[in-house]
C-alpha cells in the first residue's frame, strides 16, 4: 500500500500565512490577544516557514499552523477566534 504524504508546502499556502499573521496582529491591535499570546503565534508560525522546505503536513508545527489557519478562515468573529488561540494553540 502506497502512502502519500503532504508535504508541508503543498498544505499551506503563502497567502494563507500572510492573512493568519495579518488577522493574529489585527486581534492584538483590538487588544483581544496580550503581547506574549502574538509571540508565541508568531514563534509557531515561523518555525512551520522555517520546516515547510523539507517537512510533511504531519510534522508537529506544521500540523499546528494548518489548524490555526482552518480555524482561521471558519471563525469570522474575532473575539471567538482570539479565544480559540488561547485554547487551543498556546
Amino acid at each position: 500500500m502506497w502512502v502519500f504524504l503532504q508535504t508541508a508546502r503543498s498544505a499551506i499556502s503563502d497567502e494563507q500565512l500572510d492573512t493568519l499573521q495579518a488577522r493574529i496582529h489585527a486581534l492584538h491591535a483590538a487588544r483581544l490577544l496580550e503581547d506574549d499570546a502574538v509571540f508565541c503565534v508568531e514563534d509557531c508560525i515561523v518555525d512551520c516557514i522555517e520546516a515547510m522546505p523539507t517537512a510533511v503536513a504531519t510534522d508537529r508545527v506544521v500540523e499546528k499552523v494548518i489548524r490555526m489557519v482552518a480555524v482561521s478562515e471558519r471563525v469570522s468573529v474575532d473575539a471567538t477566534f482570539a479565544r480559540q488561540v488561547k485554547r487551543k494553540f498556546l
